[in-house]
């Protein structure tokens, strides 16, 4: 074989691998907008903040496809958990491997991801844990999200991808008995920029917009093929 053949092949092989890396971001960033704007939908209807943050857990268990998924609360009156279980089993499962992770994530102010492998399988399990930041209120709990794969590499991005749903999620939560209309940018993390419109105001759209365009900085750091548009 030639050794331009031989360049040829591997070039050739290189643009193929850039084009699947390629295709997983534009899959999981669609995936990630369409969260997004399911979390904002959810802010707009909630009264309080726990409704708000119970549904927020359910839609990012599903949006992870998440045996199990939990937000720790602190509160002047005591800590709560706020669950996402896909059955009794899963929860007894795995509760007791979140709650380690969930203390460590608090004490150290830290996102991080523990694996876990599967007995007999293939397909391995990590736990991804963030700190949930309530706007100016500072750290107020710690989100718990269960994720299997059998690619240990795809560990990184979801949790990059859960740092900055969560990270938004934050944002609203400090604001949800406000009026969505009204709601501005002030008072907000600066990389909620991107979501302001003309009048200075957000609406669903720009929301998930600008989870989306964090999520791509992010994953930016893990991926070759950073996120494009």
């Amino acid at each position: 074989m030639s050794t331009a053949t031989h360049s040829r092949q591997k070039i050739a092989s290189a643009t193929e691998q850039s084009s699947k890396i390629a295709s997983k971001v534009d899959t999981r960033e669609s995936l990630s907008k369409k969260t997004s704007e399911a979390i904002w939908q959810v802010y707009t209807s909630s009264d309080s903040r726990p409704s708000f943050l119970r549904r927020v857990i359910s839609i990012l268990g599903e949006h992870f496809n998440s045996p199990y998924s939990v937000i720790a609360i602190e509160s002047s009156v005591g800590n709560n958990q706020l669950i996402h279980a896909v059955s009794d089993q899963a929860a007894d499962a795995w509760s007791k491997r979140c709650t380690g992770l969930l203390l460590d994530t608090r004490y150290r102010n830290l996102s991080s991801a523990r694996t876990d492998a599967e007995s007999g399988s293939d397909r391995t399990y990590a736990v991804l844990s963030c700190p949930l930041g309530i706007g100016s209120e500072g750290t107020f709990g710690v989100v718990c999200v269960v994720v299997s794969s059998s690619d240990g590499q795809a560990y990184a991005a979801q949790l990059q991808e859960l740092q900055a749903m969560v990270s938004h999620a934050g944002t609203m939560a400090a604001e949800v008995r406000i009026a969505p209309q009204k709601i501005t940018l002030g008072s907000s993390a600066s990389s909620m920029a991107s979501a302001k419109s003309a009048d200075g105001n957000i609406n669903g759209s720009h929301f998930a917009q600008a989870v989306v365009q964090q999520f791509c900085q992010r994953i930016g750091r893990f991926d070759s093929v950073a996120c494009r548009r």
